[in-house]
């Protein structure tokens, strides 16, 4: 009878833990959480576009679905936007790159500059300790 190998944490070559899909997932939407947080408190809890103050979301600059978890949780990859702005950003990208370019220039070379490809998946943990320590020291 063949044995099966179990899943869970196996060693990687720097000797550390290497994390399962649903452990990398859960630590990413936690350091999410508090981008998203970090975000709205840096930007005054208003729309960075039109100021609203309700129904506040976090847009990445760069698509979430076009970048490694280390480029979606980058402090200058999030705005702090109402819903209607929200929806304009992903339905008009380019008005809301020529937006962000006159509003925050350094935000706006990030959204445009290529980035590397990541090869290893590193571990996520470090980043987000790292938000968790800077969301609990803004308040």
């Amino acid at each position: 009878m063949a044995t099966r190998k179990k899943k869970g944490l196996a060693g990687n070559l720097a000797g550390s833990p290497m994390l399962t899909q649903k452990q990398r997932r859960t630590i990413i939407g936690d350091a999410d959480g508090d981008a998203r947080k970090i975000c709205a408190h840096k930007a005054g809890y208003r729309c960075e576009r039109c100021g609203a103050t309700q129904y506040l979301e976090h847009h990445h600059v760069t698509l979430k679905s076009q970048s490694h978890w280390s480029v979606r949780l980058d402090s200058l990859n999030g705005v702090c936007l109402c819903r209607a702005c929200h929806a304009w950003a992903h339905s008009y990208r380019p008005a809301f790159l020529l937006w962000l370019s006159q509003h925050d220039p350094a935000r706006h070379e990030f959204a445009v500059s290529p980035r590397p490809v990541v090869t290893n998946d590193t571990d996520p943990t470090a980043r987000r300790d790292e938000l968790k320590a800077e969301w609990e020291a803004m308040q």
